[in-house]
């Protein structure tokens, strides 16, 4: 649905959203799973960012260049230390920032009321990618981004109570994850052009050395006593993890970071949708209404990124009255200035003259060609 036009993404990141999107709604019920045996989210996120460097440092030194070229191409890259300093470790920082902040605020505000808030990363991730340049700034993108955030807001409305504690925590995660998703965008297909696996490479050690810290001051040692017990759900976690991870990067590096957002509402509404169908879950008016404005907005995203041009020329409203056709097109060259009086009888006669000129330049080298042959 978004990717026809967008940055030539095809079907190879259509592929990379779908797959996302289902891999990570099974991720977060293992996830669920495994917290209930070993209950420290730090110390787990942790584990994910340092297996996925051992992973893919593991991959970038395989003495197989056909199988490590193709999937790390950009493996053996150098990437100086201030690209590595503005570009690298603030993604690492974003990373860390965002699952720190989103877990605390699961202590002070129900899950529900988190919901609200969560779709403020599409207007973070909008602004920064404004900042960026990933993403021209336009009336018509501000405009849809209010309408998708709406209406997720309007169908989770009465779903939680306020907290301000909460809301405050959600609200600083989400702008880390947005500005995390930018980043990783910029690193991917602007600034250093690298490839998904060795971006993950780049940062991982960073954001694990984060979470680490993070876990020790809050968690303590108890999850490093409580490994070897669960070893065996802890390490399936990891897996998988690692799997979500290259499937963010390379869908974010081939679409980008408001359709991955965009992606992420869309996965939300299926969800619901199929609890409906599956379990005769009830829904009400403000989900019905809320859901629709949103898929409404993203209808209007796809058409926006199609004729992004038009838009940008046209504003919003000229560009969807252009798109749907209740307009047409203005010309730049229909209107054409008119010639002065007199101006059109002085071509034609200046003209004239230069036709009557050319056979007596050729007659005048013709007659000294034969004059010099006598």
């Amino acid at each position: 649905l978004f990717l026809e036009s967008n940055m030539g993404a095809g079907n190879e990141g259509a592929t990379f959203l779908v797959s996302w999107m289902t891999f990570s709604s099974f991720f977060v019920i293992w996830m669920k799973v495994t917290l209930q045996h070993f209950p420290y989210p730090f110390a787990l996120t942790a584990l994910h960012m340092l297996f996925c460097w051992i992973a893919f440092g593991a991959l970038r030194l395989l003495p197989v260049p056909a199988v490590r070229d193709t999937l790390m191409p950009d493996g053996r890259k150098f990437i100086s230390w201030s690209d590595y300093v503005m570009a690298i470790i603030p993604i690492a920082i974003c990373n860390s920032a965002g699952l720190a902040l989103g877990n605390l605020a699961v202590k002070f505000a129900s899950v529900a009321f988190l919901q609200i808030i969560k779709p403020a990363n599409l207007i973070w991730g909008s602004l920064v990618a404004f900042c960026f340049r990933v993403e021209p700034a336009s009336v018509t993108h501000v405009i849809i981004v209010i309408m998708v955030v709406g209406g997720v807001s309007v169908a989770s409305s009465r779903n939680g109570e306020f907290d301000l504690m909460g809301f405050v925590l959600q609200l600083l995660a989400t702008f880390t994850e947005g500005c995390k998703l930018v980043l990783i965008q910029n690193v991917t297909s602007k600034r250093l052009k690298l490839d998904a696996l060795t971006a993950i490479y780049k940062y991982a050690p960073i954001a694990g050395l984060c979470l680490l810290t993070l876990s020790l001051i809050v968690e303590g040692f108890a999850p490093w006593y409580s490994l070897v017990p669960n070893a065996q759900v802890v390490s399936l976690n990891v897996a998988s993890a690692v799997v979500l991870n290259v499937l963010i990067v390379g869908t974010v590096s081939r679409t980008s970071a408001v359709i991955f957002i965009l992606g992420g509402v869309v996965k939300d509404i299926g969800t619901i949708a199929a609890s409906v169908i599956v379990f005769g879950s009830s829904v009400g008016a403000n989900q019905v209404f809320g859901f629709s404005l949103s898929i409404f907005g993203i209808l209007m995203y796809k058409v926006y990124k199609q004729h992004l041009d038009t838009f940008l020329e046209h504003g919003c409203l000229g560009g969807f009255r252009i798109v749907f056709g209740l307009c047409k097109v203005p010309s730049k060259t229909s209107e054409i200035e008119p010639m002065p009086i007199g101006a059109a009888d002085a071509k034609s006669a200046v003209d004239l003259e230069d036709e009557e000129r050319i056979p007596m330049k050729h007659l005048e080298v013709d007659d000294l060609e034969t004059a010099s042959g006598r």
